[in-house]
């Protein structure tokens, strides 16, 4: 029994060895997962952080966008008003243009008549001038006969 038992050292020892050689081997496969996963965390936080930064300027974009709509729909309501505005002027203007038309037939009738009085007027002097050249001629002739008939 003497020699059995350094014969169960022996294999005890090489199944210890080689139950250390699996743990040796297990360890080795875990520093290579362990390295795997440590490139694996820095590659996943490098993304993370370009995730991060893509999400902060979409933010940044978003928020221009919104003062670009903000901008844009105060611009039209300034383009509403000042259509708006150039409609109540042009419908003035139109008034405007109905009004002078109305008072330019006012003027051309007024003209017309002025033209019309004028002429009866120029009729009336002519014959105002014509009936006082009438008279002159008939004074004359009553001075020229003394008022009787009989000449000077």
């Amino acid at each position: 029994m003497a020699n059995a038992q350094p014969e169960d050292i022996n294999v005890k020892l090489e199944d210890m060895d080689e139950r250390l050689e699996q743990l040796g081997d297990e360890i080795d496969l875990i520093r290579t997962i362990q390295n795997a996963n440590r490139r694996e965390t820095r590659a996943n936080s490098q993304t993370i952080a370009r995730v991060e930064r893509t999400v902060s300027e979409l933010v940044d974009i978003a928020r221009l966008h919104q003062q670009a709509l903000k901008i844009n729909q105060q611009n039209i309501v300034r383009v509403e008003g000042t259509v708006s505005e150039l409609v109540d002027i042009a419908r003035l203007h139109q008034q405007a243009l109905v009004s002078n038309q109305q008072n330019t037939a006012r003027v051309e009738g007024t003209v017309s008549e002025l033209v019309d009085i004028a002429r009866l007027h120029q009729q009336a002097l002519k014959l105002n001038q014509q009936n006082i050249d009438r008279i002159w001629q008939y004074l004359e002739s009553q001075i020229r006969t003394n008022g009787n008939g009989n000449a000077a």
